[in-house]
């Protein structure tokens, strides 16, 4: 059996923004829209990619520059090392 997502009228508070996204009902829980890693790869001008913090500085209201680097693949790798060294 699986469980169904349900639409809430409830809504959580955005991680870039001051608007609010959606929440959705699952299961006894409430879940709230995810930022996606990719999101916080961009492509720059010069054709390197800079990684960037999931969360807003919450002075600058900026995310904070975590690394430029010359391959989108050097820069997912220092993403999941980033990742590895918060939780271990």
């Amino acid at each position: 059996m699986t469980k169904s997502l349900k639409k809430n009228g409830k809504t959580g508070k955005g991680l870039d923004s001051g608007n609010s996204l959606p929440t959705w009902y699952y299961g006894g829980h409430y879940l709230c829209i995810r930022i996606q890693k990719e999101d916080m790869i961009r492509k720059l001008k010069s054709g390197e990619y800079r990684l960037y913090s999931r969360k807003t500085d919450p002075k600058t209201k900026k995310r904070r520059n975590l690394g430029t680097f010359s391959s989108m693949q050097a820069a997912k790798k220092h993403e999941r090392e980033i990742q590895y060294f918060k939780r271990h």
